[in-house]
Protein backbone atom coordinates (compact mmCIF):
# COMPACT_ATOMS: atom_id res chain seq x y z
CA UNK A 1 0.00 0.00 0.00
CA UNK A 2 1.38 3.19 -1.04
CA UNK A 3 1.72 6.29 1.36
CA UNK A 4 -1.05 7.89 -0.53
CA UNK A 5 -3.66 5.45 -0.19
CA UNK A 6 -3.04 5.31 3.36
CA UNK A 7 -3.42 8.60 3.95
CA UNK A 8 -6.59 8.42 1.62
CA UNK A 9 -8.33 5.11 3.58
CA UNK A 10 -7.16 7.05 7.08
CA UNK A 11 -8.73 10.41 6.32
CA UNK A 12 -11.77 8.46 5.12
CA UNK A 13 -12.11 6.35 7.90
CA UNK A 14 -11.75 9.77 10.41
CA UNK A 15 -14.62 10.90 8.13
CA UNK A 16 -17.00 7.80 8.69
CA UNK A 17 -16.48 8.28 12.65
CA UNK A 18 -17.04 11.81 12.98
CA UNK A 19 -20.16 11.74 10.67
CA UNK A 20 -21.56 8.71 12.68
CA UNK A 21 -20.83 10.84 16.02
CA UNK A 22 -22.37 13.91 14.76
CA UNK A 23 -25.35 12.50 12.57
CA UNK A 24 -26.10 9.12 15.09
CA UNK A 25 -24.70 10.27 18.19
CA UNK A 26 -22.33 6.83 17.43
CA UNK A 27 -24.52 4.57 17.44
CA UNK A 28 -23.42 2.67 14.32
CA UNK A 29 -19.55 2.43 16.29
CA UNK A 30 -21.54 0.96 19.35
CA UNK A 31 -23.57 -1.54 16.78
CA UNK A 32 -20.11 -2.61 15.22
CA UNK A 33 -17.88 -2.81 18.23
CA UNK A 34 -21.00 -4.56 19.95
CA UNK A 35 -21.04 -7.22 16.58
CA UNK A 36 -17.36 -7.50 16.75
CA UNK A 37 -17.35 -8.68 20.33
CA UNK A 38 -19.93 -11.01 19.60
CA UNK A 39 -17.71 -12.44 16.52
CA UNK A 40 -14.95 -12.78 18.92
CA UNK A 41 -16.98 -14.82 21.58
CA UNK A 42 -18.32 -17.40 19.02
CA UNK A 43 -14.50 -17.28 17.41
CA UNK A 44 -13.39 -18.44 20.85
CA UNK A 45 -16.49 -21.03 21.75
CA UNK A 46 -15.33 -23.11 18.54
CA UNK A 47 -11.35 -22.68 19.20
Amino acid sequence: MTPRLALYVAIAAVAAIAADLFLMQGAAILYLARSFLDLIDTIAFWR
